[in-house]
């Protein structure tokens, strides 16, 4: 149940950042050249916004998991067989 709750109010907030972070990266009209510095640009930029997005993603669940609590786990030991 915590879990849906931080997945509930975290998703919404991280789709609609991408989704403008693709709004921005649509292509131009014109310009051959453009495809050839996406291939050269763009595992860069993905790692970058990776970073960035994952910061964020980490900050907003820690300051929600504060407010209605975090993924809640049970750990069991096993023997070994």
């Amino acid at each position: 149940m915590q879990s849906s709750k931080v997945v509930a109010l975290t998703c919404p907030i991280l789709v609609s950042s991408t989704l403008l972070l693709g709004i921005w990266m649509r292509p131009p009209l014109e310009g051959t050249n453009f495809i050839r510095i996406l291939l050269i640009c763009m595992p860069i930029f993905i790692g970058l916004v990776g970073f960035i997005f994952t910061v964020i993603g980490c900050l907003l669940y820690n300051f929600i998991a504060s407010r209605v609590g975090g993924i809640e786990f049970i750990l069991e030991d096993v023997e070994p067989a």
